[in-house]
């Protein structure tokens, strides 16, 4: 709304722009002034009213963008992690890199993984080897692991397409940081217990 306002103000001004410029010009009006005074009014309520016409067109595009957004949302997100996880486990063989992988790794070793599993998969020689095993661990623990690892992937490969499908396809529940405060929490209370 604030830019139709502008639009139409700075169409507005320009318009008395010109009719002052032709009144200095010419003290009478002419019959060719009063005709292209008429053709500068009809102009300027053509192209704003042709302005006004692609904005509600331009509105309900976008009304149906969402609806749609929010329907493809709304049935896709019942996979869960493990088989969206299994279902795409060569894409993430093969694109992510040892700047992501390690970082998760690390994150997973706190909760998922045993040192022995940190080992294997650090033993590998080239990153798809070391994805490949990281990612059967994932899917041999099940849907809580596979959970967590997508929703550390996204956080720590944001532009990645594959963070892309992740947030549109899958219900990760909860952001990382959220996840974080919450473990961090956690063993704050666990250790007060003890």
């Amino acid at each position: 709304e604030d830019l139709i306002e502008k639009f139409t103000i700075t169409i507005h001004r320009l318009f008395w722009i010109v009719m002052l410029v032709f009144v200095k010009c010419i003290d009478e009006k002419t019959s060719q002034v009063k005709l292209l005074e008429e053709r500068i009014s009809n102009l300027y309520f053509k192209t704003y009213h042709q302005f006004i016409e692609h904005e509600k067109a331009l509105d309900a595009l976008r009304n149906e963008v969402h609806n749609l957004t929010t329907a493809i949302n709304s049935t896709s997100k019942n996979i869960s992690c493990r088989d969206w996880l299994h279902k795409h486990f060569s894409k993430f063989v093969q694109t992510m890199g040892e700047g992501v992988h390690n970082p998760v790794v690390d994150k997973l070793y706190e909760k998922h993984l045993n040192e022995e599993e940190v080992n294997n998969i650090s033993s590998k020689r080239t990153s798809q080897e070391k994805n490949r095993e990281l990612l059967r661990c994932m899917l041999d623990k099940g849907e809580d692991a596979c959970r967590m690892f997508l929703r550390l992937f996204c956080s720590k490969d944001p532009f990645n397409e594959i963070t892309r499908k992740i947030q549109t396809e899958v219900n990760l529940e909860h952001p990382t940081e959220e996840m974080d405060y919450q473990e961090s929490r956690e063993s704050r209370e666990f250790s007060v217990m003890c």
